[in-house]
């Protein structure tokens, strides 16, 4: 039986004094899969969906997302999205000897991507952008038109799990 799982994906970003900024409802984080019995899948979720989707195969991933907040404390916008997903121990299709995942936790996220709009304060242009765990940092956005939009120091977005409660029993 697989265990049930509750994840977190944090993102907090600086961006230019007047950028409009809005976090689209949607989460791409890495996952074992038990399905498809791959490890360190990208998996979607989006709100309002019953089940994420498992790329590439894009077959229906046993989880959904549970909370999507945002909102701003001055220049500093952010998005936390809760997830909830299943994960049951499996020897991965592919490499089952297993090295290749040495460093990865079995059934922890490891990798996410947090999707964002931005209008620019200087010229009303708006461009679609993400911020995911695993750029080079610093990173500095420009506009096209060469306005500053934000710039990222530190890793986002932050990922945590934890053991999802245990359902009473029924009676």
């Amino acid at each position: 039986m697989p265990d049930r799982r509750i994840g977190t994906a944090r993102a907090s970003l600086e961006f230019a004094p007047g950028a409009r900024v809005t976090f689209e409802q949607k989460l791409e984080v890495s996952l074992d899969c038990y399905v498809c019995r791959r490890r360190d899948r990208t998996v979607v979720f989006r709100a309002d969906e019953a089940a994420g989707i498992c790329t590439p195969t894009r077959h229906p991933f046993p989880g959904r997302m549970l909370s999507f907040e945002s909102g701003t404390q001055g220049n500093t916008h952010v998005a936390s999205i809760s997830f909830e997903y299943d994960y049951e121990r499996f020897g991965d299709a592919k490499y089952p000897d297993e090295q290749r995942y040495i460093a990865f936790e079995p059934g922890a996220p490891s990798w996410a991507r947090v999707s964002f709009e931005v209008t620019c304060p200087a010229c009303e242009r708006r461009s679609g952008h993400s911020t995911q765990n695993n750029i080079v940092r610093p990173w500095r956005c420009a506009c096209s038109c060469g306005h500053f939009l934000y710039s990222e120091t530190t890793e986002m977005p932050q990922l945590s799990w934890h053991p999802a409660a245990p359902n009473p029993p029924s009676e």
